[in-house]
């Protein structure tokens, strides 16, 4: 277990929250058409990662991480919420939330894309306004 200065203080962990998508190909990637592929969709990002497996685990946590105001936004948050994580500083952006995208091809990663803007409204700005936090917690994550 690890050593926390008090273990009744959250934990606060910042950085990107998004949705995964990861296409596993049945075959040789062929282009200019579609391959066929296993495709699963999940909720990533290391920081969203790192915060649920701490709240699952007993440990009281605080994310703070920036998101869509579309549909995967509102999901997004709904299952950090579910999973016991604290996401009152979690922004809503007008940046689409965080996306991954990877390619494996045999077990082994051929490519990945990822576009992680809404990550940007995490200014110096914001984590001065936050600042408290930093006091309030027992513990710093930083994604």
């Amino acid at each position: 277990m690890p050593f926390f200065a008090s273990p009744d203080l959250p934990v606060l962990v910042i950085g990107a929250a998004g949705v995964d998508v990861v296409g596993r190909l049945d075959s040789e990637l062929q282009p200019g058409t579609s391959t066929p592929a296993r495709i699963r969709f999940s909720f990533g990002g290391v920081a969203r990662n790192v915060a649920e497996n701490l709240a699952r685990l007993g440990q009281p946590v605080k994310l703070v991480s920036a998101v869509g105001k579309g549909y995967f936004g509102g999901q997004l948050l709904n299952q950090i919420s579910d999973a016991g994580v604290d996401v009152n500083h979690i922004l809503r952006t007008e940046e689409p939330t965080g996306a991954y995208l990877a390619v494996l091809s045999q077990g082994v990663k051929q490519f990945a894309l990822d576009d992680m803007r809404a990550t940007a409204a995490l200014t110096p700005a914001y984590l001065r306004e936050i600042y408290p936090l930093f006091k309030e917690s027992s513990l710093l994550f930083v994604d």
